[in-house]
């Protein structure tokens, strides 16, 4: 619940996000240079949102609105997780992708 809390808050009031003019490339800098893997997580975050505080958000102007320290780390950990395979001791893969 903490971390809805704080994106309940970043969502609701934009001018506590980040206004950094930083490049970061298309490090998940913005929506539309996210997978479609990513997007799909966002799409359902923002969904899941709006229902919670009853207000329609759209996902590209959520995530747009959100500190760049927020979207570069999401980039980062989705990007690590759609790249590596989790495996247990013997080698035998224990994880799919929860978001395919």
């Amino acid at each position: 619940m903490i971390g809805l809390t704080w994106w309940c808050a970043i969502v609701a009031q934009p001018s506590l996000a980040q206004n950094d003019s930083q490049s970061v490339g298309d490090l998940g800098s913005n929506y539309a240079s996210l997978r479609p893997e990513q997007r799909r997580l966002i799409d359902d975050w923002f969904q899941r949102f709006s229902e919670v505080v009853k207000k329609p958000v759209k996902p590209a102007e959520g995530y747009e609105n959100l500190p760049l320290s927020v979207k570069t780390t999401f980039h980062a950990v989705t990007h690590a997780l759609l790249m590596i395979k989790l495996t247990n001791d013997s080698g035998k893969s224990i994880a799919g992708r929860p978001w395919s």
